[in-house]
C-alpha cells in the first residue's frame, strides 16, 4: 500500500476516534443532546397537575382569572424551564420561561415568569415544559398512569401527553334540583313495563315504513335476532315491539322511589314507527303506543307530587321520513291532508330539509334525494338546523317544541292556557347527538328553555370531551358522562374485552389500576365547571352500549356467544357490578342506572357483522325487557339465572338501594366536595371525600370517606385488608363524632384522633361509606369552630441562630381554657404546601396589657448549601418561608379557617451554614444514555475498520493487475484477481 493512503486512512480513524470522545465528553457537540441523554436524576424534576403546590387552582379554571404552574428540581441541576401553553380553541402555542421563585436547601422550585392568563374567552388549554441543563434539553409531560405526574422525555409530545386545564364563565349555573339528585333512573318506555295491553303496538295498527312488524305477547320471550340470515325477521332491528308503556312506568313509581330514584330520564315518547323513537313521526304528540299525551301528563304530576322530575328525550336534528314534516310515504296527506316536504315542493316544511338531484330516481317530489343521518339511513332525513323557520318550529316561537312540553315554572298562573302539552311537566331535555348541531343553534335553545323555566334542565349525548358546549353557558348544563363509564369498568376488569361502543370510538377496555382511575377522574374535573362536574349523568351502560353485567364477565373475550347458556354463573361479574355501582354513587356527578342494571340485567349478545365481526354488538341486545317476577301470565322466562328469583335479583338490587339511600341522607355525597385521599396499586385500593361545609350555600355540614377494596389480579388477594388513611386535612371532626359504614360491610371502623389516621378493615370486592352515625354529633362539632385569626405579625431574628417570630391577638372563641390551641404551618410556597411545625396557646404579652397575644418562635437550621453566585435564582438573594395560623379546637378536631399566609425573608449571606460551598447536583446522564453513547463510538470504530480492510483489499487488486503491458493484460490479470478468494491472497502478494 502506497504511503500517501496509508496516512490519509491513519489520520482518518484518529480524527473519528478523537471527535466522537470530546462529542461524548461534552467538549464539542457532534449530535444534538437533547435527543441523546437525560440527567441521571431528571426523575426529580416533577409538576404533578393534581397536586395544589404545583398547579393553583385546582380544576376546571374560571376565565380570565390567572393561575400558576410550579416545577420542582433538585438544587443547581436546571439552567432554564419554560412552558409550553396551547390555546386549542385559537391554535397558539406560547413559550413563557420560568424563574426560580424560592428554593432550600435539596430542591427548588421554578415559577411561571408571571401567571399565564387563560384569556376572556372561555377555552381548553394544555401545556408541557421544556428544561434546560448543562448538556442539553429534555421535556416534562403528563403521565396518565402515574395520576398525572409528569415524566422526564426526550421529545415534545401530542396533545395527548400534555396537561389539560379548561376555562369556564363564572356565572354558569346548573339548576339544583340536579345537582343535588340522588340517583336517575333510565326507562326505555317499550321495554320496562306493559300496564296498558289495550295500546299495545301489533302488526294490525302499527306501521313501520312498511316492513313486517314483530310484536311479542310474552314479556319475556327472547327477541328475534335481526343478525340472523334469511329469516323473517332478518334486519328486525326496529320493529319488534313488547307492548311496555307509560302506565307501565306509572305503575312502577312506588318501586323506582324505594330504590332511592328521584329523576326519571324518559326515552323518546313521541310518535314514531320503531320501539325506541328516535326516528319522530311527530313532535307534537305522544305516541299512542305509549299512552298518548294525557297520560304523560297524569305520570309528570304524579312525579312532581312526590318531589321526583322528569326528563325527555329531545331529537332535534332530524325526524323520520315516515313523519308529519316529510311524509315519503304519503301516510299523513292521505290521514290527515296535510303536505310534507317530500311530497311537494310547495310544502311549508319544503326547507326544512336539504334535497338533491341524483342520476338515480328518488322517492320525493321530482324525483329528489335527501340529505340523511350519517349519509346512510335514509329514515333519517336531516334537518336544516341554521333556517329560520326550523329553529322558529323547534324553539323560538312561544309554543315551538322545546318549550311546549316543558313544565311552567312554580307559582305559574297557567289558567288561561288551553293546551295540555304546555302542563305536562317535563322538567328538562336530554339531547340526541347534539354535537351535529351548531353552537349557534344550541345557544338560542338555551335562551329559549331557560325563557320558559329557569330551573329547566338541557343535558348533552357526550362521549367525549364537550367543555365548549357546557362551560361557557351557552349551550348545556350537563352531559351523559361516557369517560367516567369506561374508566369504572376498566378498573373493575381484569384482561381486555374488545367492544363496539363502550366510549364511543375506543374497541378495547383495558384494564387501569387505582391510581389511573383516580387521575381520570381529576382530569374529567380540570375539563369542567364545577356547576357541570356536579351534574353530569355518570352511567354503567345505556341503550347504545352493551349491559354493563356483560362487559365486567371474563368470559367474553373468548368470542364464544354460546358459554352464555341460560344456567351460565354470572357471580364473578354481578360482584364486580356491586363495586362499579359503589363508584359512580359516590363520585361527582349523579348516578344514573339503565332500567334493570340494579338486578344485574343481561341477554345473550353477539358479535357484529361484517367489519364488526371481532367486536360484540350492543343494539338490540342490551334493551331487552325488564325481569319483572310478577309476570305470571308469561310462558317465559327471564332469561338469566339469578334473574328468576327474588334473591337473585336482590344481590346487586339491595346494594343499589343502600347506596343510593346513602346519598339521598348525606349530602356530602350529592354535591360535597371531592378530594383523593389514598391509591394502592400493590392492594387496588382507592379512597376519595366528599365534604359539605357551612361557606356551602344552602348545603348541610356533611362528611363522607369512600374505600373501596377492589384486589388486583395475578396477585395474592388477601380475603379482608386494613386501609389506613389519613384524614387531618379533609375538615373532618376527629372527635366527639362516631363514624360507621354505612353499607354495612366494613369489619371495622377505627379512628385514632392523636394521628389522625382512619383505619377500614372490610373484605375484597367491597366499598365502605364512612359517615357520622348521627349528623347532630357532626354539628355540634362544626359549630365550636374556632374563629380566624385575622392578622399575624411576623419578624425575623438574625442574632445567634436565625428564627422566626410570629404574632397575633388571641380570638374570642379560642379559649385554651376550653382546649382551643393555635397550629403553626409553615411551606416554601406562597399557597399551599403547608405542614405543622408547631402549637401555641395564648399568653398574655405583658402584665400591663389586657389584649392576650400569641406568639411562636419558629428556630431554624441554616441551609447546608448557598446559592451560587450566577445560579438561576441567586437574583433572589435569599428564600422565603410562609406561614399560616390554624385555630384548633381539641376537644372536637375541628379546625377554623387559616389566615391569609405571611412570609418570612432570609438573606442567604445569613441563611449559609459557615464554610459551606455553592451546591448542587449537575453531573449524570441517565445509565442508558451512557452505554448508548459507547456504542456508538464502537460501531464507528467497526465501520471504519471494515472500510480500511476493503480498501487494502482494492488496493491490491489494483497492485497485482497494474504491473505494466497493455490495456488487455491489465484487465486479464485484474479478472483473474477476481476470481482468487481474498484468503488466497499471500502476504507476498499483499
Amino acid at each position: 500500500m502506497r504511503t500517501p493512503h496509508l496516512i490519509a486512512l491513519t489520520v482518518l480513524v484518529t480524527c473519528t476516534v478523537i471527535v466522537l470522545l470530546a462529542s461524548l465528553l461534552g467538549v464539542v457537540r457532534l449530535f444534538p443532546p437533547a435527543f441523546l441523554l437525560l440527567p441521571s436524576n431528571a426523575h426529580l424534576v416533577v409538576h404533578d397537575a393534581y397536586d395544589e403546590r404545583f398547579r393553583v387552582p385546582q380544576g376546571a379554571l374560571e376565565r380570565a382569572i390567572p393561575f400558576t404552574v410550579r416545577v420542582r428540581a433538585p438544587r443547581g441541576l436546571l439552567t432554564g424551564v419554560s412552558v409550553l401553553l396551547y390555546n386549542v380553541a385559537h391554535q397558539t402555542v406560547t413559550k413563557s420561561a420560568m424563574h426560580v421563585g424560592n428554593y432550600d436547601a435539596d430542591t427548588e422550585w421554578w415559577y411561571s415568569d408571571y401567571s399565564l392568563s387563560t384569556g376572556e374567552v372561555a377555552s381548553l388549554l394544555s401545556y408541557s415544559f421544556e428544561c434546560s441543563w448543562r448538556r442539553g434539553t429534555f421535556f416534562l409531560l403528563y403521565d396518565a398512569a402515574n395520576l398525572g405526574v409528569s415524566r422526564p422525555a426526550r421529545y415534545p409530545s401530542l396533545l395527548e401527553s400534555q396537561w389539560t386545564v379548561a376555562t369556564y364563565n363564572p356565572e354558569f349555573s346548573t339548576p339544583d334540583w340536579l345537582k343535588d339528585g340522588v340517583a336517575v333512573y333510565h326507562i326505555l318506555p317499550d321495554r320496562f313495563r306493559n300496564g296498558d295491553r289495550r295500546n299495545d303496538p301489533t302488526p294490525n295498527n302499527t306501521y313501520c315504513y312498511g316492513a313486517p312488524v314483530f310484536y311479542h305477547a310474552s314479556w319475556h320471550e327472547p327477541m328475534y335476532d335481526p343478525q340472523e340470515p334469511d329469516r323473517p325477521w332478518t334486519g328486525a332491528y326496529q320493529n319488534q315491539f313488547y307492548g311496555g308503556d307509560l302506565q307501565g312506568v306509572l305503575d312502577k313509581l312506588d318501586y323506582l322511589q324505594d330504590l332511592g330514584i328521584d329523576i326519571l330520564y324518559l326515552m323518546p315518547v313521541f310518535q314514531s314507527p320503531s320501539y325506541a323513537g328516535y326516528d319522530v313521526s311527530d313532535f307534537e304528540g305522544v305516541s299512542r303506543a305509549l299512552g298518548g299525551t294525557d297520560l304523560l301528563l297524569r305520570l309528570t304530576e304524579e312525579a312532581h307530587r312526590r318531589g321526583m322530575h322528569v326528563i325527555l328525550d329531545g331529537i332535534f336534528g332530524t325526524a323520520s321520513s315516515d313523519s308529519v314534516l316529510f311524509d315519503r310515504y304519503r301516510r299523513f296527506q292521505r290521514e290527515r291532508g296535510t303536505v310534507g316536504a317530500c311530497t311537494s315542493r310547495d310544502s311549508p316544511y319544503h326547507d326544512f330539509f336539504t334535497f338533491i338531484r341524483t342520476n338515480i330516481k328518488g322517492p320525493c317530489f321530482d324525483g329528489n334525494w335527501y340529505l340523511s343521518w350519517w349519509g346512510r339511513y335514509d329514515t333519517l332525513p336531516t334537518l336544516r338546523t341554521e333556517d329560520p323557520a326550523v329553529q322558529m318550529y323547534m324553539f323560538r316561537a312561544n309554543h315551538s317544541i322545546a318549550r311546549r312540553w316543558l313544565a311552567d315554572p312554580p307559582g305559574t298562573d297557567n289558567t288561561n292556557n288551553t293546551s295540555a302539552a304546555v302542563s305536562s311537566g317535563a322538567d328538562g331535555w336530554r339531547l340526541d347527538s347534539p354535537q351535529q348541531l351548531s353552537a349557534n343553534f344550541w345557544a338560542g335553545f338555551r335562551q329559549a328553555v331557560k325563557t320558559k323555566n329557569a330551573d329547566a334542565c338541557i343535558i348533552g349525548e357526550a362521549w367525549h370531551f364537550t367543555g365548549d358546549s357546557i362551560n361557557h353557558g351557552a349551550g348545556w348544563d350537563s352531559w351523559t358522562d361516557y369517560l367516567v363509564l369506561s374508566a369504572v369498568l376498566q378498573f373493575w376488569r381484569d384482561s381486555e374485552l374488545r367492544d363496539n361502543d363502550h366510549d364511543g370510538s375506543n374497541p378495547v377496555l383495558t384494564p387501569i389500576t387505582a391510581t389511573a382511575f383516580a387521575s381520570r377522574v381529576y382530569a374529567l374535573q380540570a375539563l369542567y365547571a364545577p356547576e357541570a362536574f356536579h351534574a353530569s349523568l355518570n352511567m354503567l351502560s345505556s341503550h347504545d352500549t352493551s349491559r354493563a353485567l356483560f362487559l365486567l364477565d371474563h368470559q367474553a373475550q373468548r368470542y364464544d356467544p354460546s358459554v352464555y347458556s341460560r344456567d351460565y354463573d354470572w357471580s364473578d361479574a354481578l360482584s364486580r357490578l356491586r363495586g362499579a355501582f359503589a363508584l359512580i354513587a359516590t363520585l361527582p356527578g349523579v348516578p344514573t342506572i339503565y332500567y334493570g342494571d340494579e338486578v344485574g340485567l343481561v341477554a345473550p349478545q353477539q358479535l357484529g357483522a361484517g367489519s364488526d365481526r371481532r367486536l360484540w354488538s350492543d343494539d338490540p341486545y342490551c334493551r331487552v325487557t325488564m325481569p319483572w317476577l310478577d309476570e305470571d301470565r308469561d310462558a317465559y322466562q327471564p332469561w338469566a339465572r339469578h334473574l328468576r328469583t327474588e334473591s337473585g335479583q336482590a344481590y346487586v338490587r339491595d346494594t343499589v338501594r343502600r347506596l343510593l339511600h346513602a346519598r339521598r341522607e348525606h349530602a356530602a355525597l350529592r354535591r360535597g366536595r371531592y378530594r383523593l385521599l389514598l391509591t394502592d396499586d400493590e392492594r387496588g385500593v382507592v379512597a376519595f371525600v366528599r365534604g359539605s361545609y357551612p361557606e356551602v350555600p344552602g348545603m348541610p355540614v356533611d362528611i363522607a370517606v369512600v374505600v373501596q377494596y377492589r384486589g388486583v389480579p395475578n396477585r395474592t388477594e388477601r380475603a379482608e385488608a386494613t386501609v389506613a388513611i389519613d384524614v387531618r386535612d379533609t375538615d373532618m371532626p376527629l372527635r366527639t363524632v362516631e363514624y360507621h359504614d354505612y353499607m354495612g360491610v366494613a369489619r371495622s371502623v377505627n379512628l385514632d384522633a392523636a394521628s389522625g389516621t382512619l383505619y377500614v378493615t372490610l373484605p375484597l370486592r367491597e366499598t365502605a361509606v364512612v359517615v357520622p352515625r348521627n349528623l347532630s354529633q357532626l354539628e355540634a362539632a362544626w359549630r365550636r369552630r374556632p374563629p380566624m385569626v385575622p392578622q399575624v405579625n411576623v419578624s425575623v431574628d438574625h442574632r445567634g441562630n436565625m428564627a422566626v417570630q410570629l404574632e397575633w391577638e388571641r380570638q374570642a372563641g379560642c379559649d385554651p381554657d376550653d382546649g382551643c390551641v393555635y397550629v403553626v404551618k409553615r411551606s416554601v410556597l406562597p399557597d399551599s404546601g403547608f405542614r405543622e411545625v408547631g402549637r401555641a396557646a395564648a399568653v398574655p404579652a405583658t402584665a400591663d396589657v389586657s389584649v392576650q397575644r400569641v406568639g411562636y418562635v419558629d428556630r431554624l437550621e441554616p441551609l447546608r448549601v448557598s446559592m451560587p453566585s450566577g445560579a438561576p435564582g441567586s437574583e433572589l438573594g435569599g428564600r422565603s418561608l410562609y406561614y399560616i395560623v390554624v385555630p384548633l379546637d381539641q376537644q372536637t378536631g375541628v379546625a377554623g379557617t387559616h389566615t391569609i399566609p405571611v412570609s418570612a425573608f432570609l438573606p442567604s449571606h445569613l441563611d449559609s451554614a459557615e464554610g459551606s460551598e455553592g451546591g448542587g447536583v449537575v453531573e449524570g446522564v441517565v445509565g442508558r444514555a451512557r452505554p448508548y453513547g459507547i456504542g456508538l463510538l464502537l460501531l464507528f470504530v467497526m465501520v471504519t475498520i471494515v472500510v480500511c480492510l476493503y480498501a487494502v483489499r482494492y488496493i491490491g487488486r489494483r497492485r497485482r493487475g497494474g504491473g505494466g503491458g497493455g490495456g488487455g493484460a491489465r484487465v486479464a490479470a485484474a479478472v483473474g484477481a477476481e476470481r482468487q478468494p481474498l484468503l488466497g491472497v499471500t502476504s507476498r502478494d499483499a
